[in-house]
């Protein structure tokens, strides 16, 4: 069996986070609020970009396709783009 590790020259990473704790006044009841997202820009013009949302429910979402620049904007030519939503 041979396994293959493929890897890629990363030309941009951007990455948000925010977390919180959130409480209902007077019933003591606290929960966490998460949100990230991040984008990866490869120097063979492909991306990742996957999106994190956590409150009431889990949102999960994942973009996948080309990238260029063109007059100093970032355009994202989506191939795949996969959503999962999971309600707690």
């Amino acid at each position: 069996m041979i396994n293959f590790v493929i890897s890629q020259e990363i030309h941009s990473e951007y990455v948000f986070k925010k977390e919180k704790t959130k409480s209902e006044i007077g019933s003591g009841i606290k929960w966490n609020y998460i949100d990230s997202d991040s984008l990866v820009l490869y120097e063979n013009g492909t991306f990742h970009r996957t999106k994190f949302y956590h409150y009431h429910e889990i949102i999960y979402s994942e973009l996948k396709g080309e990238w260029k620049i063109k007059n100093d904007t970032l355009i994202l030519n989506i191939k795949l783009d996969l959503q999962q939503k999971t309600g707690l």
